[in-house]
């Protein structure tokens, strides 16, 4: 029989503050702790530890039983707490954060997927970065690793099922599937984190082996003999090794080794304190984890690790995290949360009768209408969101929207007609007031490929198809072209290559002699990105053969942007009057003009040269128009929104810069206001009042 303690061990409830603490000091600060991170991976191997612990005592128990009644219980035990996070934070999130119309990922869908355990995969899929700045204002980021250990939940049970049925006819060797498993897990894990550290992070696959430990550890433990005892010398020693190692490693880990090499200290450490508290408060180290306020943060460890990252990505929306009081606050209101969900969430559902009398069926069926009905909630309230919103960036999204259609108003010649294929849309003059020869850009033809920086033109390929131009955009976000300081050959996106070969066909395929290309595309860094080329006169002259010389050797005439004025803070992230007052509103939507001239300077020589080795090639410099003469540049003037986020730009934005386009295209200088009158775009709401007359906040507080 197996050696199943049922004696609860008050070590294990201690050891959790170790790990929750840990990881909401680096999200606090990171400086606080550099390796606070790692506090997941001694979770997970607590976890496994526990859960096994419990699946052991229900030995003799038949298959069905067996895996029905873990279930229910495992689903009664976190899903009530997680989805009254969810939906708590979700209204919130819906009511107070502002949402772009264009997000094609928006953080909700992270929630959405944590209702059903699979954050992870979708963080995974939408490409996010744990550890990169943006992921920061995520308020479900953190439920990636509930997401990994409810799939976990799904492989090890019956793996430990097997050695329970197996383990009295085949020895040890009934271990195998789950050690190979184990096994197979570590080897893909170190694998993947040269491939795809992404893959290595947030995949079941790529962290079992952390489970699997404290499953293999309590497994071993339960089928020794009991004379495998340690003298309290034996424990005090192991003990101390393991808290040595998790010191190591919540200290120095770095981000870029996770999850190994950065992970192999952390779950050793634990398996050390796990294996040295079997043996009871005989050493030094389990008295201390067994003090009381230890043991008692150890119990809402779940909670506090539920609340304190959707609190503090609210605190980073609106106060910041910058100040001491304010992370006093979050600490403080993280614990408040966590005291509450703790007393009436968690032990009502852990303890109801009618949960603990039939877990195999109510809690199951409870749980997942629970599941269902939160994710209909959030459907509902997703869809409802414009009309729910405080937030003026939902709800008056025509405003930063990039693709605002400018067709079919009182001042266009023409009335526009759209042709999409794809990733491919052409802009048509149709139903003109006049005849085609008076139209100023009758016959011309456009072509623009590039990234989102070609995007957000959309409203001046409009107007240009609106006075006789007819433009094809060629466009997909993160793909750019031409690219100043890295190659077009780049695996980031890993699919840009793939279209930008697609790309250059199509170009070379539609154009004739005499069109018109626009290369506008982020060609430098922005100011959170931390790895960036320098742009080289090698790299231009290669780039320049493979992407530009193609489309010159056809008579084509290329049209190449300048790097635009950036801006570290986002202006959407800004608007809002309980957002406004935060230090970055204030400070970065602001930059000296000579930063950013000098910000640009070596992208911008780059282009020079390049242009100037090709007649055929003309560089379109908008920086004057976006930044006037004066000490700053600002992403707001006079109130209205030049910039949507901290480099596109909103359609008044467009509105500057459009004379200068059009200037370039009839090959004829930029005269001036009064010469390019007719070409100046409305503003875009049409009425020319400024977006202050509609609600929007005057650029006083948010400019300087």
């Amino acid at each position: 029989m197996l050696r199943i303690t049922t004696a609860y061990r008050p070590d294990i409830d201690g050891l959790r503050p170790i790990a929750v603490i840990a990881v909401v000091m680096f999200h606090l600060d990171p400086t606080f702790l550099p390796g606070g991170f790692t506090g997941v991976d001694v979770f997970f191997v607590i976890s496994g530890y526990v859960v096994t612990a419990s699946l052991l005592k229900r030995q003799g128990e038949a298959l069905p039983e067996f895996l029905l009644g873990f279930y229910g219980r495992r689903i009664a035990r976190i899903v009530p707490a997680l989805a009254v996070m969810l939906c708590v934070s979700l209204l919130l999130y819906i009511l107070f954060i502002p949402m772009l119309p264009w997000q094609e990922k928006p953080d909700f869908l992270t929630g959405a997927y944590a209702f059903i355990g699979a954050s992870n995969i979708y963080l995974l899929l939408a490409g996010t970065d744990y550890f990169f700045g943006p992921a920061n204002l995520n308020p479900w980021l953190h439920t990636w690793s509930l997401g990994i250990e409810e799939q976990y939940y799904l492989l090890a049970p019956p793996l430990v099922f097997w050695w329970l049925w197996r383990r009295e006819t085949t020895g040890t060797w009934a271990l195998l599937p789950l050690g190979l498993c184990a096994r197979l897990s570590f080897a893909a894990c170190l694998w993947l984190q040269g491939e795809d550290a992404n893959l290595a992070f947030y995949l079941v696959f790529t962290r079992f082996w952390e489970l699997a430990s404290g499953a293999l550890l309590c497994m071993t433990q339960a089928s020794g003999p009991e004379s495998q005892r340690l003298p309290p010398w034996g424990v005090t020693g192991l003990a101390t090794l393991g808290v040595v190692l998790l010191a190591i490693t919540l200290q120095t880990t770095e981000e870029m080794a996770m999850p190994l090499p950065g992970a192999l200290l952390s779950v050793a450490g634990t398996l050390l304190l796990l294996c040295a508290g079997r043996h009871g408060p005989t050493g030094v180290w389990s008295r201390m984890l067994s003090l009381p306020p230890m043991v008692a943060i150890g119990r809402i460890s779940y909670s506090l690790y539920l609340w304190h990252w959707p609190v503090f990505v609210g605190l980073r929306w609106t106060l910041e995290l910058e100040s001491t009081s304010a992370r006093i606050l979050a600490v403080v209101l993280s614990l408040v949360l966590a005291m509450l969900s703790y007393r009436w969430v968690e032990q009502p559902t852990r303890h109801a009768a009618w949960l603990t009398h039939a877990p195999s069926a109510r809690a199951l069926a409870a749980s997942l209408l629970l599941m269902l009905s939160g994710l209909a909630l959030g459907w509902v309230l997703w869809e409802a969101r414009t009309h729910l919103s405080f937030s003026k960036v939902t709800t008056w999204n025509e405003r930063w929207s990039r693709m605002w259609d400018m067709s079919g108003t009182d001042y266009s010649p023409c009335s526009v007609s759209h042709e999409v294929e794809g990733l491919i849309r052409t802009r048509k003059p149709a139903h003109c007031d006049h005849t085609e020869s008076s139209l100023p850009l009758h016959g011309m033809r456009l072509f623009a490929p590039g990234d989102s920086h070609t995007m957000h033109l959309a409203p001046a390929f409009e107007h240009l198809a609106s006075e006789g131009m007819t433009v094809t955009s060629l466009a997909k976000a993160g793909c750019g072209y031409l690219l100043a300081g890295r190659p077009m050959a780049s695996r980031t996106p890993v699919d840009c290559l793939h279209f930008n070969e697609a790309r250059m066909r199509e170009l070379l395929s539609r154009t004739r002699p005499g069109d018109w290309v626009l290369l506008s595309s982020l060609r430098m860094k922005r100011y959170e990105i931390r790895d960036y080329l320098t742009p080289t006169t090698s790299l231009m002259e290669d780039e320049a053969r493979l992407w530009l010389e193609p489309l010159l050797a056809k008579g084509l005439r290329v049209i190449i942007t300048a790097p635009l004025p950036l801006f570290p803070e986002r202006v959407w992230r800004c608007v809002d009057p309980w957002l406004a007052g935060k230090s970055s509103c204030r400070t970065g939507l602001s930059r000296k003009r000579d930063e950013l001239l000098a910000r640009r300077a070596t992208h911008l020589t780059a282009l020079q040269e390049l242009v100037a080795r090709y007649p055929a090639v003309q560089l379109w410099d908008p920086f004057p128009l976006l930044c006037p003469d004066g000490e700053y540049c600002r992403a707001i003037q006079k109130g209205i929104p030049v910039y949507s986020d901290g480099d596109h730009l909103t359609p008044h934005g467009v509105r500057l810069i459009y004379p200068s386009l059009v200037a370039l295209l009839r090959n004829t200088p930029d005269e001036g206001e009064e010469s390019t009158r007719s070409h100046v775009l409305p503003d875009p709401d049409g009425s020319g009042a400024g977006p202050h007359d509609r609600g929007l906040p005057r650029g006083s507080s948010l400019a300087n």
